[in-house]
């Protein structure tokens, strides 16, 4: 059992690829992220099938078991939930059956060559793409790992019926892994199948936590807004226990979201900090907040805020104070925001995000040059999601281990832009409602680039 078995037909993916125009430099892909408010080298690959709705096309992806950020500040007495391994069944199997489940939109694609000039794929198929061609280039590295794979691939239309109509299929029921849907209304309908069946399902993109609820067979591979927030209080603790951190905020449903969290972590662990809170109400100018300091010590601020005007206009409103150095912590879409607004000399700003590409990391050189000599354009973030999703699922299959309290990444395995560490989201009754990739990366404001880069 030294190779893996691929099944997919290539021919209808290829002209789907070749009918793509080529990406500028400016043209990325943003997969779905925290839920807000509302080429083969020498690859055993014989084959891939694509059928259009009920479809089936093979895919392995066998990642490993990511490290804990360095110097994560763990609990003395962590609460563990109710365990059962969601892999035992899949462990004990020699032929490992993955579903992919994609909006390629087989139906839409263009059969004559007057089509294709005026053809363009719409967003959800130009992700679904990206996706599938960055886990294309990713599937080498299964080679030699031992493990014997079909991997099928549906087009699931980005339609709730013509998903369930695909999970109710009899040849469904093999599916040992699955791995999709890309957009939550479908995502809760697989959930659902995922739950009753007992089939470890992973969400590639959309980090929602309202997706399913008392299922330990749904991980998200983004981390949700609980992770991202537990993040910036253990990044709090670890640089100033003891201290007082204030908290500014508008009033919104979102903030408060934000702050329950940080205050349930606070107690958890022990209220390790101070944390005050200040609404200030959204009729008001920034501009008009009186003046809460009046010392010149440093002080530690978390803005809760999604909106870029508040953001903005609180920030300037401490850069009025310059006696004051102040260590601002945002959420992950501030790195989308006026870099201008977020340029201050009194102060440090940090945010959050559960991928960060290093260009520096060799990995991604390699992978981007076989990306684009393979496709003709540049890889979108998408197609580095399945590539770390990928190398996640191979090493957790070779390994045979899951660790629900964290997994620790080999040193032979590099990552892109996302890392693992899935841990159980819990109900009060012990219960696990779904595992979540806990790795965030806390990143800082360089003032000089204009950018946020690796803290």
């Amino acid at each position: 059992m030294n190779k893996i078995v691929w099944s997919l037909m290539v021919s209808v993916i290829l002209v789907s690829c070749h009918s793509t125009k080529k990406l500028s430099d400016s043209e990325t892909y943003t997969p779905i992220a925290v839920d807000t408010a509302s080429g083969l080298g020498n690859s055993p690959i014989k084959n891939i099938e694509i059928k259009d709705q009920q479809g089936d096309a093979p895919v392995v992806t066998t990642p490993e078991q990511p490290s804990q950020p360095e110097d994560v500040i763990v609990p003395e007495k962590p609460t563990k939930a109710i365990f059962k391994n969601p892999f035992e069944h899949v462990f004990a199997k020699d032929t490992i059956n993955i579903a992919v489940l994609l909006p390629i939109n087989l139906w839409k694609t263009p059969t004559t060559s007057a089509q294709k000039q005026s053809f363009s794929f719409d967003a959800p198929t130009k992700m679904a793409l990206d996706f599938y061609q960055g886990m294309l280039v990713a599937l080498p590295k299964l080679n030699g790992l031992g493990i014997h794979a079909n991997i099928e691939i549906y087009d699931d239309q980005n339609d709730e019926g013509v998903a369930e109509s695909i999970v109710n299929k009899p040849a469904f029921s093999k599916t040992d892994i699955i791995i999709g849907p890309i957009y939550n209304k479908n995502l809760r309908t697989v959930a659902n199948y995922a739950k009753q069946r007992e089939t470890p399902m992973f969400s590639p993109l959309s980090a929602s936590s309202s997706i399913t609820e008392s299922n330990p067979y749904y991980f998200t591979a983004n981390a949700t807004n609980e992770s991202h927030y537990a993040a910036i209080y253990q990044e709090l603790i670890k640089r100033f226990d003891g201290d007082t951190v204030y908290i500014f905020r508008e009033g919104t449903d979102d903030e408060a979201g934000v702050v329950k969290v940080l205050n349930s972590k606070n107690k958890e662990w022990g209220e390790r900090i101070v944390l005050i809170e200040k609404v200030i109400s959204k009729s008001w100018d920034t501009t008009k907040v009186p003046l809460y300091f009046t010392d010149t010590l440093p002080k530690n601020i978390i803005i809760p805020s999604y909106n870029k005007t508040f953001v903005g206009q609180l920030i300037g409103r401490l850069k009025l104070l310059p006696k004051n150095h102040f260590n601002i912590y945002g959420l992950s879409t501030w790195s989308t925001f006026d870099k201008k607004s977020l340029t201050m000399k009194n102060g440090d700003i940090f945010c959050t995000a559960s991928n960060y590409l290093q260009y520096s990391n060799s990995e991604y050189s390699i992978f981007k040059s076989t990306y684009e000599a393979k496709f003709d354009k540049k890889p979108g973030d998408a197609s580095i999601q399945a590539h770390d999703l990928v190398v996640y699922l191979a090493t957790l299959l070779d390994s045979q281990a899951f660790n629900p309290y964290g997994n620790s990444a080999s040193e032979s395995i590099q990552y892109i832009q996302t890392q693992f560490g899935f841990v159980p989201n819990k109900s009060s009754d012990g219960q696990v409602n779904y595992y979540d990739n806990s790795f965030v990366y806390i990143l800082k404001f360089d003032q000089t680039s204009q950018t946020f880069v690796k803290y």
